[in-house]
């Protein structure tokens, strides 16, 4: 490789919709491209891609990185890959069965397509590593919980770490933020001086607001009687708690692009519509406690970024908080409401230059 020339490093992200391949050159991204799983597209396939082909013409990938939704207690900041963290890895597939068994299979894949290059696991639940005790601790039984390490753990911390990054670099970093994000999967997530002091998913993904396919908050009680009652075992409430719930489950799509076309005449979809937001709206406010107040909340994911609508239902249940719309976009004289990118590939990148540096 010509000296002159930076090194080439793929990111690699398995979202619970999408698998996200983004290639870098030092600092600079040239190329990102995205696969729907359901085409099964691998490692080999993105490499075939004749734009990739051009920019790495006879250089090879050097180092690569992975999202890893669930770190759980055993994975608290990026991580080389080695035999030993795959197989500790595997273990955690449960927690997140959206996103960790997807990102696992395809870091074994490159290390059979590209063994030489050096491979780093990134986790999201790393950035809520400085939640305080009284916002992880769930009010079960302490012994037990520490016993098998239940507790909040929080998830999207790459998305908020690019956020943050983002606003301090252009000096619009507020001391109270609040990050919204909302995609196939919805987090909202308190931000103090730029650190995570509480957030809304909790052990798994599941916790929290209303999503694609996964129903958020639920009554711990109307499980017991699905098993009980209704004798669901608990791979089947596995499966309809993850796969079958949330928008899919009220509207029969979690496309919420969907939603919104079939809002005006279709009752379930404006149901679902006003639930998702209605419930967001709900979780905002008790971040706002959090922080014992606000000063900045931002949309990020591809339903807040993109989705002026939605933006606007929240800001209308958040209307006793005094947060008012102007001109299309969410101000007020003391709060300020921007969308934000959320560039996980970036971020990803950024940790894996500081690695290496």
């Amino acid at each position: 490789m010509n000296k002159e020339q930076n090194p080439i490093h793929l990111m690699v992200n398995a979202g619970s919709a999408t698998h996200k391949y983004s290639l870098f050159e030092g600092s600079k991204k040239r190329f990102s491209i995205v696969y729907e799983k359901g085409l099964k597209k691998s490692l080999k396939n993105f490499l075939k891609n004749q734009e990739v082909r051009d920019i790495l013409q006879d250089r090879e990938i050097v180092a690569m990185a992975f999202r890893i939704v669930h770190g759980g207690s055993l994975f608290i900041k990026p991580t080389l890959v080695s035999r030993s963290v795959l197989k500790k890895l595997k273990s955690l597939d449960h927690l997140a069965p959206l996103h960790n068994p997807h990102a696992r299979k395809l870091v074994v894949q490159s290390e059979k397509i590209l063994p030489k290059a050096r491979k780093l696991l990134i986790f999201d639940t790393a950035f809520h590593a400085t939640l305080p005790e009284v916002n992880w601790r769930y009010a079960i039984p302490k012994k037990m919980a520490d016993k098998n390490h239940l507790r909040r753990y929080g998830f999207h911390g790459i998305v908020c770490s690019s956020i943050v990054r983002q606003l301090k670099e252009k000096k619009k970093l507020k001391k109270r933020l609040i990050i919204c994000h909302l995609g196939s999967g919805c987090s909202v997530t308190a931000v103090l001086n730029g650190q995570s002091i509480d957030t809304s998913m909790g052990f798994t993904p599941l916790e929290g607001l209303v999503m694609g396919t996964r129903a958020g908050d639920i009554d711990p009680g109307l499980l017991l009687h699905l098993e009980q009652s209704l004798k669901m075992k608990s791979r089947k409430l596995f499966h309809l708690l993850n796969f079958e719930s949330g928008l899919k489950g009220l509207a029969g799509t979690n496309d919420m692009r969907e939603i919104l076309k079939k809002e005006k005449k279709s009752k379930d979809a404006r149901l679902a519509l006003e639930i998702f937001c209605q419930k967001a709206a709900k979780v905002i406010a008790a971040q706002i406690v959090s922080l014992g107040g606000i000063d900045q909340l931002v949309f990020s994911g591809g339903i807040g970024e993109n989705s002026a609508v939605v933006r606007k239902k929240i800001k209308a249940y958040l209307k006793p908080l005094t947060l008012r719309a102007s001109l299309g976009s969410f101000k007020s004289s003391s709060v300020n409401i921007p969308t934000v990118s959320s560039d996980e590939s970036s971020e990803m990148n950024r940790l894996l230059l500081a690695l290496k540096g």
